[in-house]
């Protein structure tokens, strides 16, 4: 149901010509800070922002723009959509190729545009484009926690980059704070 009322929504928008276009992204993620060269992660909820005019391409593209060749984007591409432990309790299996981001539809264009790289994490994996994908994406594997420091949550951290979230709270979907649990002598490990 809540679906089809976002469509609605969405729909309704479109009709009104209240249409956000890549121009408008670019030009408030350079309101924000964002800047040539930077290393970001991204969460988002694309219905949230409105009629985005030809979707996830759009957000991503402006993303691309703004931050320039220089410049990574990162976004979590989780292999599901509930907790950890009971995606694993249904025994999954985890393709880095194939196995789909159920963390939205941006997240999977990411996953999808060609030089893209995922990390080879079967919970909390990641995909990134640009000059630093490999460096964020190739020590994930075979970690005790997904958040320690060969991963791309830490890495980001050392980098200086930057995480934005878009139409999504702090409290559900900004995963480098986890990255705190795991920095710290933590008894129980994430």
């Amino acid at each position: 149901m809540k679906k089809i009322v976002k469509k609605i929504v969405l729909s309704q928008r479109k009709k009104n010509n209240k249409i956000v276009t890549r121009q408008q992204i670019e030009n408030d993620l350079i309101k924000i800070g964002v800047r040539n060269g930077d290393s970001i992660i991204l969460h988002s909820s694309l219905s949230k922002i409105g009629y985005v005019e030809e979707g996830a391409k759009t957000l991503v593209n402006a993303f691309l723009n703004v931050i320039g060749e220089k410049g990574t984007l990162m976004c979590p591409t989780f292999a599901h959509n509930t907790f950890s432990k009971y995606y694993l309790d249904s025994d999954p299996v985890f393709d880095i190729l194939h196995s789909p981001s159920k963390a939205g539809a941006v997240t999977e264009y990411i996953r999808n545009l060609s030089g893209a790289k995922r990390s080879f994490h079967p919970t909390d994996a990641v995909s990134a484009i640009g000059p630093l994908a490999d460096y964020f994406t190739n020590s994930h594997f075979g970690q005790l926690t997904p958040y320690n420091e060969n991963s791309p949550y830490y890495k980001l951290a050392q980098v200086g980059g930057k995480i934005i979230n878009i139409g999504v709270p702090l409290n559900t979907s900004c995963t480098n704070l986890h990255t705190l649990e795991d920095a710290v002598d933590f008894k129980y490990p994430v």
